[in-house]
């Protein structure tokens, strides 16, 4: 599956402000590793794509550009809306292991959103490629369901530890997202909303994310932040290697490890600086203070990638990306208006559109400007 080329793209609109990278953290190592502090920043919630008041106010301006349909010579664009997070996912699912889903909303004739479930999409898993991922049970403290939320907060965290918030780049007005908080709430974090063509008549409007700025031989450089997490006795076989000890002696073969085991992961944190336009991807590792305890944490050390690059080694074809891409999108438009849900087949490698009955559409609402979200009672 292949598309013909990687579509061309143009910044619609910015919002928000980031800090600058501390580069006293590149000097990290396993010799003077460093406390994770927890973001004083308050975890403000995903907001998905429906519900995201930037992308409702664009759809609005697309709806009242619609053309003339007497008009035969002006084609009406068909524009899909969706996330970095979601569309990442997509591009990726020849390397997704556990089963996941999109909500597809097929709005008139000229709109299609991509949706994901509140904490679905967004968390990141922990060595779901490797040869034995993690248990399925719940209770247990190393389980995947649980890993993937500590992940996830790992992530928020390191994000927002390693930026000097004194010094900000802006890009627009606050992100409505971050609505109602104080200035020193505020996390560093640009949302760019980027448009990409995909054809005569269809284009896709992706909100990206950015995490930080650096400064590299005197030019700014635009940052996408993320941290890998080795849990001390998870997955310990034959090849593994304790990164207390390893990671600054052999850091390629801790990353070579990693990228195995998480291959999933890292390719969509790839996608989603690539969506960005983002100069660097950042990559932390970061390990448990404490074995038993996911509440704490250490930072060992670092490693910086331009996106195209790391793309590259990952074997990560970007022209079949968007094909999947195209594939799934050419796949909604064609559905009549409704609910559908996009689901990666939990025993196989393949992606499967199921249109959902019209009596549970309400349930898969996507916010308040979501045209099947039940009328208040």
């Amino acid at each position: 599956m292949q598309a013909v080329h990687v579509p061309p793209a143009e910044t619609l609109a910015e919002y928000g402000a980031v800090a600058t990278y501390g580069k006293q953290f590149d000097r990290v190592s396993t010799k003077n590793a460093v406390p994770l502090a927890p973001s004083n920043a308050p975890k403000f919630a995903n907001v998905t794509t429906m519900a995201d008041p930037v992308i409702h106010e664009l759809a609005q301006q697309q709806e009242a550009n619609v053309p003339d349909p007497e008009d035969e010579d002006d084609e009406p664009v068909v524009t899909v809306y969706a996330t970095d997070a979601i569309l990442a996912q997509i591009m990726a699912a020849p390397r997704s292991v556990y089963s996941w889903d999109v909500i597809v909303t097929r709005v008139g004739d000229n709109a299609v959103y991509l949706d994901s479930r509140p904490n679905t999409i967004e968390l990141q898993s922990v060595n779901e490629n490797a040869h034995e991922p993690p248990t399925d049970d719940k209770e247990a403290t190393n389980s995947a369901a649980n890993l993937a939320v500590e992940a996830t907060a790992i992530n928020a965290h390191y994000a927002q530890h390693v930026v000097d918030a004194k010094k900000k780049v802006t890009y627009g007005d606050r992100a409505p997202q971050f609505a109602g908080l104080s200035d020193s709430e505020v996390p560093s974090a640009a949302f760019v909303y980027r448009k990409f063509i995909l054809g005569d008549a269809l284009e896709l409007v992706v909100r990206t994310e950015l995490d930080a700025v650096t400064d590299v031989a005197g030019t700014k450089k635009t940052m996408a932040l993320r941290a890998l997490n080795q849990v001390p006795g998870l997955n310990s076989g034959a090849g593994a290697l304790d990164w207390r000890k390893a990671l600054d002696a052999q850091r390629g073969a801790v990353v070579a490890t990693e990228v195995r085991n998480n291959a999933n992961k890292v390719a969509r944190w790839t996608l989603q600086a690539l969506l960005a336009d983002a100069d660097v991807l950042k990559i932390g590792y970061v390990t448990r203070a404490a074995a038993r305890d996911p509440s704490k944490h250490v930072l060992m050390g670092a490693s910086m990638y331009a996106p195209a690059e790391f793309a590259a080694q990952l074997s990560l074809q970007l022209e079949n990306a968007w094909g999947i891409v195209e594939t799934v999108v050419q796949a909604a438009v064609k559905q009549p208006e409704g609910k559908y849900l996009l689901m990666k087949d939990p025993n196989k490698s393949a992606l499967k559109l199921f249109a959902l009955p019209e009596a549970v559409a309400g349930e898969f609402a996507c916010g308040p400007n979501d045209p099947f979200a039940p009328l208040d009672e």
